[in-house]
Formats: C-alpha cells, sequence, structure tokens
C-alpha cells in the first residue's frame, strides 16, 4: 500500500488522473479496497468530470466510514462541481450533520445556495464559515484555508448586495482589498463589485473613481463599460450613459448592453430607439431571452398597451420554464401590475403572491427602464 500511495502522490503531482483510474480501478474490482483507494480513485474520476463513477466510489467510502463528514462533502462537491446546486445543498447538509464546523463545507454550501438564489440561507452559511476560521486557534489552519475565509467574504458581500443589504457588501469588499495580501480573489472583481454597492448607496463619485481605474487596466473588457453607462444613468446623466454603452458595444456587441443602451434611451423618451436595441438583443440572445421580454413588457406596461405587454410577461414566464425549467418571479411580479393597472385586483394579489413566494428578494428599486410599482 505504501507503494501505491506514493506513486499516486506522484501521478497528482502531475495531474496524471487517467494513469490514477488506471491503476486503482483494477484493484477494487479485485476486491482490494481502502478509503484511501477509494477517495483518490474518487478524485481521479472527478477531475475528468466523470461524476457518476466518482460519486460511486464516494458512496462506497460512505458504507466504510458513515460516521465521517468527508465522504459526504465529497459527494457533494461532484454535484456543486457540476453545477447541481440542490443536490451538493442536500450532501452539504448530511456533512454538515457529522461535522458542523467543516469551513470548507460550510463554504461551499453557502456558494451553492447563493448561486441557486437563496441569497438569505447562503448568508448564513457564509457567516459561519468566517466565524469558524476566526475562531480557530491553530496557525496551520488558518494559513492552509485563508483562501477560503477571503472567499467566504467575497461571496457574503456578493449576498448582501442581492437583499440590498448595501453598506453590509461595502464593508464585505472593503475588508478583502484591506487583508486579503495574496490576492485569493482578482482585485478587479474585488473592486467592480465594491463600485457596484457604492453606485446602490449613491457614492456616486468613489464609484466612478473605481470604474475608471478598472476601464484603464482592462480597456477592452467591455463589461466594465457597460457597468459605467448603468452608474451615469443612475445619476442621470443619459447622453454619457449612452456614449459609455456604445464605447462597450464597439468593442463587443452583448445583449445585455443592448438591454442596458435600451433603458437609457427610454428614459430620455426614446421609445423607439429602445424597442429596437430590445428587439436586437432579442435576435442575438439564446439563453436570456426571458429578460428581453420582460423589458419589453414593462415598455408596451407604461405605454398602457395592456394586452401586449401581458403577452410578453407570458412568454418570458413560458421561456424561462422552458429552458430553465423555473418559474419566473420577476415577470409574475409584472403581471401583478399589468392586472392592477386594469382593475384586476384579485388576479393582481395572486400573480404578486407568486411573485413572493419565488424570490422575496426581488430588488424592483433597481429598475431604471420603468418604476411600475410607483407610477402604477
Amino acid at each position: 500500500m505504501h507503494d501505491i500511495q506514493l506513486k499516486i502522490q506522484e501521478l497528482e503531482k502531475k495531474h496524471q488522473w487517467q494513469q490514477i483510474i488506471d491503476l486503482l480501478k483494477p484493484l477494487v474490482q479485485q476486491g482490494e479496497i481502502s478509503v484511501y483507494i477509494l477517495r483518490a480513485l474518487g478524485f481521479a474520476y472527478s477531475q475528468l468530470d466523470r461524476y457518476n463513477e466518482a460519486r460511486y466510489c464516494y458512496k462506497q467510502w460512505i458504507e466504510l466510514e458513515p460516521h465521517r463528514a468527508q465522504p459526504y462533502y465529497h459527494v457533494g462537491f461532484t454535484f456543486y462541481d457540476a453545477g447541481q446546486w440542490n443536490e451538493a445543498v442536500e450532501w452539504f447538509e448530511q456533512a454538515l450533520e457529522r461535522f458542523p464546523d467543516y469551513m470548507v463545507c460550510l463554504y461551499r454550501k453557502g456558494v451553492a445556495l447563493f448561486m441557486a438564489g437563496k441569497n438569505r440561507k447562503a448568508k448564513e452559511d457564509l457567516k459561519k464559515a468566517i466565524v469558524v476560521y476566526q475562531n480557530a486557534d491553530d496557525v496551520e489552519f488558518k494559513r492552509r484555508l485563508s483562501k477560503y475565509y477571503y472567499r467566504s467574504i467575497f461571496y457574503l458581500g456578493k449576498c448582501y448586495l442581492q437583499i440590498r443589504f448595501y453598506k453590509n457588501a461595502r464593508a464585505c469588499f472593503e475588508k478583502i482589498l484591506a487583508e486579503d495580501r495574496r490576492a485569493y480573489i482578482d482585485d478587479l472583481y474585488v473592486k467592480y463589485n465594491l463600485a457596484l454597492s457604492l453606485m446602490h448607496l449613491k457614492e456616486f463619485a468613489r464609484a466612478e473613481q473605481i470604474v475608471a481605474e478598472l476601464t484603464r487596466l482592462k480597456p477592452r473588457a467591455e463589461w466594465l463599460y457597460d457597468f459605467w453607462g448603468r452608474l451615469l444613468v443612475k445619476q442621470q446623466r443619459y447622453v454619457e450613459a449612452i456614449e459609455k454603452l456604445e464605447l462597450a458595444l464597439k468593442i463587443r456587441v452583448q445583449p445585455y448592453i443592448l438591454i442596458d443602451r435600451a433603458r437609457a434611451h427610454f428614459l430620455i423618451g426614446k421609445t423607439q430607439l429602445a424597442k429596437a436595441d430590445l428587439n436586437e438583443a432579442l435576435r442575438r440572445d439564446r439563453k436570456g431571452k426571458h429578460k428581453i421580454l420582460l423589458e419589453l413588457a414593462k415598455i408596451a406596461l407604461q405605454e398602457k398597451q395592456f394586452a401586449q405587454a401581458m403577452s410578453y410577461a407570458r412568454r418570458a414566464i413560458e421561456f424561462k420554464q422552458r429552458i430553465y425549467e423555473a418559474d419566473y418571479a420577476e415577470a409574475h411580479l409584472l403581471l401583478s401590475d399589468i392586472y392592477r393597472a386594469t382593475g384586476e385586483n384579485q388576479k393582481a394579489q395572486q400573480e404578486f403572491q407568486i411573485a413572493q413566494e419565488l424570490c422575496p428578494d426581488l430588488a424592483w428599486e433597481d429598475d431604471l427602464l420603468l418604476k411600475t410599482r410607483i407610477i402604477l
């Protein structure tokens, strides 16, 4: 066994995962099973995205050590790595039942919940991960897991952004910039999220200073110019905003940039230009049509074209259900507004209830195209 361990360690350093499989799989088939072999074989399979085979190994590991958290975590990680967030959370929870202070597991569970749109629950697990790290006395533990500490803070900040706790979000990103000397998270993304927090807090000058700095560092990053445009729209500097958005479009034509330019056009009364941008975005987009249809529905509602608004909103829901197998809270909320505008208050309440059940954290104050909840 010692010789096998040395060989595996050598192959792992070289990322020779198939060679590890070729070495260990016959041993397992012959009945030579141990925790070390199952863990190493499962890890090799997972590195090649062969998740079902990895899970088989890890579940055999669970049979040998059902009391340990680690094999449950590893099964969860295969789902996490595949982007199957709900399944990942289920297995991480089983790991945490056995070891509540499993910091990396708390971090991964928090990220999985965040990716699944469950921001308030994600926030709690990320905070627990941070507390576990801060309370640890073991210097080696802190050295080894410091990257997960700062990543936990980063995703906690992103959760705070989603639930509109903008001061808390700003504090998270400022803490990373002040303390993360090894740059476990690229400063570009930390500063961008900090600027986003500042925008919501109406600290426009500082936010603009940051985005100007970032665009100097990344002059071909169209998404930074897009953000700059949105920042200028927030300040009602619409002409300048359109200039920045057009710079972004010169670098790369992206549907989300067209949507943001449509919003700016709409706010200065150029409705036809707004519709043209949205229809072009609709033509180009493949996976985000529901968002574009929703923007078209908002314009139709503003123009009191209620039947058209309702058609766009229902198409948005149908598209998201078909492509993502998920309902669309924002579209149900807009349907609530449409029904309210047409005097159908019972239907309006039903749609509002659906939206609230699907997503309690809808951030409608950030809607720059149409503040329907105020206008109607």
